[in-house]
């Protein structure tokens, strides 16, 4: 299952034209902190339900800031925006916040986690983790493996897992991906076969369903959910996320 993520920085979407280029889903940024919110993300929410895509919500995290109030913001700001705890993908959470060294890594295990707890208790289920290895190894370490990871290594194999975790969940294998309906390069993902993508949804979204896409000219159907290769890419190279 391929998809892609987004925040205003990727400007004007057309969401049509990302359905038709086979995306299947989408993670849109909400929050970040305890006072900011996407200024579009209303606006794309809309957009990509709109044309089909499962969709989910991102909180780029700040280590200095309890997790829990965070959480709170994150799903406060992101249902006024229309996600939908009950049938949209998992909520994210962006882990590379660059003042990670001013806090420590014990510090900030206790924030991830409290933002974690926060995240179920509302909704009754967990995060997908974002992350590099790099970042995640030195700041976690083991102890959130139970927890998806989304995984940030721009190579043409996943590599090498974070400490803690046997296998990952989706891989943002490129931040120069080429993507119809998105200005300029775009972060691009696959995730771990379609099992591992079922794993974002909850239980009652997750059995098959049937959806197509229709062209254009109204002769090519493509039901959601069939194998697709990776979307082309207009460069390379290793480095942490870029999703702030």
């Amino acid at each position: 299952m391929r998809g892609i993520d987004v925040s205003h920085w990727s400007g004007t979407v057309s969401w049509r034209d990302v359905s038709r280029d086979g995306q299947d889903f989408v993670y849109i940024k909400a929050t970040e902190g305890i006072n900011r919110e996407d200024p579009v993300c209303a606006r794309y929410i809309a957009g990509a339900r709109k044309a089909g895509l499962h969709l989910g919500v991102y909180h780029y995290l700040h280590t200095r800031l309890p997790g829990d109030v965070q959480a709170r913001w994150c799903l406060d700001r992101a249902e006024a925006a229309g996600y939908r705890p009950g049938s949209d993908m998992l909520v994210a959470l962006d882990l590379e916040d660059p003042m990670a060294r001013a806090r420590g890594a014990g510090a900030i295990r206790e924030v991830v986690q409290g933002f974690v707890d926060a995240i179920k208790d509302r909704t009754g289920r967990g995060c997908l983790l974002y992350g590099s290895r790099a970042w995640l190894d030195t700041w976690l370490g083991e102890g959130f493996g139970e927890y998806p990871l989304w995984l940030a290594h721009y190579s043409a194999e996943p590599g090498p897992l974070p400490k803690g975790w046997s296998g990952w969940t989706v891989w943002q294998y490129s931040d120069h991906g080429s993507v119809d309906g998105v200005m300029g390069p775009c972060d691009v993902n696959r995730t771990n076969g379609r099992s591992a993508f079922m794993r974002l949804l909850p239980p009652a979204e997750a059995a098959p369903r049937a959806r197509v896409r229709v062209s254009t000219t109204g002769d090519t159907i493509r039901a959601a959910g069939a194998a697709n290769p990776l979307c082309e890419e207009r460069g390379s190279g290793v480095r942490s996320g870029t999703h702030g």
